[in-house]
């Protein structure tokens, strides 16, 4: 963003804070390509960018006293929220398009009773893979290739491992 930019946008986040609704739309034309395609980079699916950056806003909006309190920082919390955001819906979104299970493995791992940071049973690999998938977004193509297996066999081996069933990998 440039000098001019950044100045347009400490005006706009200035009138959001003071609760001004029509900040808004200009705060969302000074930023929402480069957070749609945070997203985008996140997601890798259209609607879910676009209902991730909707989102996004009404957090921006929510927090908007925040931004008051970070000056210089601003975009750095909008790229935050939109993190979160991008998270939130990549757990609680259920589709039946060949995409990875999308149930935190935190939720389920308490469910099937586990404690602490390393549950019992849980291999290191197990964790690296679903780290790479849930945390980092990876495909299960380049997954796939990584851990030797086919992108079903990885997408079975996450839902097994989010469900808490844990046991070995199929050599």
């Amino acid at each position: 963003m440039q000098a001019v930019g950044k100045i347009e946008l400490s005006e706009v986040i200035r009138a959001m804070t003071a609760g001004d609704p029509h900040a808004m739309p200009k705060l969302y034309e000074l930023t929402s390509r480069a957070l749609y395609g945070k997203l985008m980079e996140l997601l890798a699916v259209e609607s879910l960018a676009a209902t991730a950056l909707k989102a996004t806003y009404l957090k921006i909006w929510k927090y908007r006293a925040e931004f008051g309190k970070i000056e210089g920082q601003e975009f750095h919390l909008m790229a935050a929220l939109a993190h979160q955001c991008a998270l939130e819906i990549r757990f609680s979104t259920n589709r039946n398009d060949g995409g990875l299970s999308m149930d935190p493995p935190a939720r389920n791992a308490r469910a099937a009773g586990w404690r602490g940071a390393e549950p019992e049973g849980r291999e290191k690999q197990d964790e690296a893979l679903l780290k790479a998938a849930y945390l980092r977004f990876e495909r299960p193509e380049a997954l796939a290739e990584r851990w030797s297996m086919t992108p079903v066999d990885v997408r079975a081996r996450l839902t097994r491992l989010a469900r808490g069933e844990g046991g070995h990998r199929d050599e």
